[in-house]
């Protein structure tokens, strides 16, 4: 028998990405119709020299996709509400999304229904085809976002961005405090499709003269049979690359927890300070098998992220510096656990990180520019690329 531990260790100091766009705004009217889109340029991409975005040292899948270096559409929203009786309204989001390798797909990310002061209590109820809520990293779009590019801590924790069918309920006890509980099909990573995955958020959003405060704590579960990284396999590669990696597959159980705040301070003469910050762990438990080779070994992961954010605007205009990293430890237990660590790309002895400073210009109401520079050391070598882009919102239709 073979045992092999694979593990990185760093000092953490964690953060998060808040989205500012109309579609959460509260709903006044009978009907609301918004769209959002952004057009991006990158220097350089952010995939390893083959073309493809996978982190040593941890298992992947979902939608994480690199961005590609020039100029394209990095997404377009239409996104549109209706309110059915007071209490009764239907939602609906379609997306086009980059893909990775220069083309765009277009989706239906939300349709669903929602349901305030079920049973005349303090409890909304949505269901249907929706965005995951326990994060404000957890459905990100270039377009609704601080920054273009979202967490890689997303790309590797829950492959990118989440919109699966499964059923909410929030309550609200008291005005600045709410429970949210998420049931999906777990048709996402790092679930696999029918399999199920939990989640419980708590929350609160305290206000003490110009301190304002957004904090939440939450935990998800899932479970998984056989689950690949499917991203670069025959039929179903997101990239113009040829490589092809062992089938490598996961069977067992992943719990993800994480805490996030966001702060803003009181103004600085004209500046506006702000902090976010999201502290994430990953723990998987089950077998790692070779569908290729016929190999085995049991499989145990314990990862860690933060992101930190912290950021000044002043009139039209904010500054932000955004701080990325990941801790990555495995166990491989069997007669197959070397092969197997090489095969499921477990093996690095690299500590992934990234660092992002963003200069941002709303110099129109439904308009803004973004400027940013990004130091990237999450794959080796480390490699650093420009990015301005364009983003638009707006509301066409609210009555």
């Amino acid at each position: 028998m073979m045992r092999i531990r694979l593990g990185i260790s760093l000092g953490l100091l964690p953060s998060l990405v808040v989205a500012h766009s109309n579609i959460h705004d509260a709903m006044q009217g009978d009907a609301q119709v918004g769209a959002a889109a952004s057009l991006s340029y990158y220097s350089e991409g952010s995939a390893a020299s083959d073309g493809t975005w996978r982190i040593a040292g941890n298992l992947m899948g979902g939608h994480a996709l690199p961005v590609e270096k020039g100029a394209g559409l990095a997404d377009a929203i239409l996104w549109g509400r209706y309110k059915l009786a007071p209490e009764w309204q239907i939602h609906a989001k379609l997306a086009m999304h980059d893909e990775g390798d220069s083309s765009r797909s277009l989706s239906v990310d939300n349709l669903l229904l929602s349901r305030t002061h079920l049973l005349n209590q303090p409890v909304d109820l949505e269901l249907g085809l929706m965005d995951a809520a326990f994060s404000p990293s957890a459905s990100s779009h270039p377009s609704l976002s601080r920054f273009a590019e979202r967490p890689f801590m997303a790309d590797a924790f829950w492959g990118g961005s989440i919109h699966d069918t499964g059923l909410r309920l929030t309550w609200k006890p008291l005005e600045k405090l709410s429970f949210v509980t998420e049931l999906w099909s777990g048709d996402f990573f790092p679930a696999t499709k029918g399999d199920y995955a939990q989640s419980l958020l708590v929350q609160t959003q305290q206000q003490w003269g110009q301190w304002s405060l957004k904090a939440g704590v939450w935990g998800l579960h899932s479970s998984a049979n056989e689950r690949p990284d499917d991203r670069y396999s025959a039929g179903h590669s997101h990239s113009s690359n040829t490589t092809t990696f062992p089938d490598v597959r996961f069977t067992g159980d992943t719990d993800l927890a994480d805490a996030w705040l966001a702060l803003d301070l009181p103004k600085w003469k004209q500046w506006s300070p702000s902090l976010h910050y999201e502290y994430a762990q990953s723990d998987s438990e089950g077998t790692l098998i070779n569908r290729d080779q016929a190999r085995q070994a049991q499989y145990h992961s314990a990862h860690k992220a933060i992101l930190l954010t912290p950021s000044l605007s002043v009139g039209k205009h904010e500054l932000s510096y955004r701080y990325e990293r990941l801790s990555l430890n495995n166990e491989l237990e069997g007669a197959g656990a070397g092969l197997l660590a090489t095969d499921a790309n477990l093996l690095n002895t690299h500590r992934p990180q990234r660092q992002t400073l963003q200069w941002k210009w709303d110099w129109h109401k439904n308009i803004a520019t973004r400027v940013a520079y990004t130091k990237d050391q999450v794959l080796t070598p480390e490699t650093e690329r420009w990015m301005v882009d364009l983003v638009w919102q707006q509301k066409l239709y609210d009555r």
